[in-house]
């Protein structure tokens, strides 16, 4: 079974898929644009941007047969969902409630590209207590002004649209493997992002947010250990309490380490499943009912988008908001950027620098 790009950049989670999929005999095909259709072909389609795949494109696929999608990137969730229409089976990153059903397999971000081997150092024996670098957000800022009080961490979140830079990536690998708690606030808009798979990948216990209406990863995984929170003073409050007996803390480490390792072979047995049942052709008439003439209203998807926000988080981003518009009317230019993690590697945790600061 082969897996083709239906766009030139390559996606983070290439190997977090492949982890999955490889198991069930499916090659990454050589790109080309634009992608050949074959009977039981894969397709990847990776972008925040809105997906309009061409109806001579959806029309091959359609009578090619046993065809499915993986549909990455739609984090505001703009996409042409008729398009799924021609497929067999869809399986989708960062998905919602109006989307998910019988057809379409939610499945988590995961993991990006070339961690490394995993890393389980005893929560008790690594030197911070906590960990995040990223570019500012919201739910980010809301996070560090919580996380202050917990001595011990190491902050990196730069202003990219100031021109800052955030900390490289091989520094922010070590520090996650080095850091007890791993805070993982929503991203631009979702709440879920890569940041918890990467700090169960080296050791680090996550801490999850969610609100009163969007809890996105017991979405995915039902019950699970991970700890979960409507706000971060009650995830700082709940680390500062484990941090004072080792013994608690490494018991929580443990049971977080040993859910997530049986959690994905989990999902490759259930995507192998459902794949199988696609490309049987089981799936087809409800891909097909369910979105033929069908895309997410507006109303729909500002409930979506809006459920993922928490009162504060909403607060933080319309300041933000204001902030940007008044830096458009003093220079003429407007804040953009998206972080990445690049730049020099930060000083050491002991040593404030400008980029990375010990908290």
């Amino acid at each position: 079974m082969k897996l083709y790009r239906l766009l030139e950049p390559t996606p983070v989670e290439l190997d977090w898929l492949m982890q999955h999929l490889g198991p069930l005999g499916v090659t990454l095909a050589p790109l080309t644009l634009p992608a050949p259709v074959e009977p039981g072909a894969l397709y990847i389609y990776n972008s925040t941007q809105r997906m309009d795949l061409p109806a001579e494109f959806l029309a091959r696929v359609r009578s090619a047969g046993g065809c499915g999608l993986l549909h990455l990137g739609d984090e505001y969730f703009r996409s042409n969902l008729t398009n799924y229409a021609a497929f067999d089976f869809v399986v989708r990153m960062l998905s919602a409630a109006p989307i998910n059903g019988p057809g379409v397999f939610p499945l988590a971000l995961g993991l990006t590209n070339d961690l490394g081997p995993p890393v389980t150092t005893p929560a008790s024996e690594r030197p911070l207590t906590w960990f995040f670098a990223g570019d500012w957000k919201a739910d980010r800022n809301l996070m560090a002004n919580a996380f202050r009080h917990l001595p011990g961490g190491f902050l990196s979140m730069p202003k990219s649209f100031y021109g800052e830079r955030g900390i490289s990536r091989p520094d922010y690998l070590l520090k996650l493997a080095s850091s007890r708690f791993a805070p993982s606030p929503a991203g631009n808009v979702c709440i879920e992002t890569c940041r918890p798979y990467e700090a169960l990948h080296f050791g680090a216990i996550p801490l999850l947010p969610k609100t009163r209406f969007a809890d996105p990863y017991r979405d995915l995984f039902g019950s699970h250990p991970l700890p979960t929170f409507y706000d971060w003073e009650a995830a700082r409050s709940f680390a500062g309490t484990q941090l004072k007996s080792p013994r608690t803390l490494d018991r929580l480490q443990s049971e977080c380490l040993d859910w997530w390792a049986k959690e994905q072979v989990l999902i490759t047995n259930r995507l192998d499943a459902f794949i199988a049942e696609g490309r049987a052709g089981a799936l087809r008439a409800s891909l097909q009912s369910r979105f033929a003439n069908r895309d997410l209203g507006k109303f729909e998807r500002m409930q979506v988008l809006i459920g993922q926000q928490s009162p504060q988080r909403l607060m933080a981003r319309a300041a933000f908001a204001v902030e940007r518009m008044a830096y458009k009317l003093k220079t003429g230019k407007t804040l953009s950027g998206e972080w990445s993690i690049q730049g020099p590697p930060s000083l050491p945790p002991d040593k404030p620098g400008p980029s990375g600061s010990q908290q």
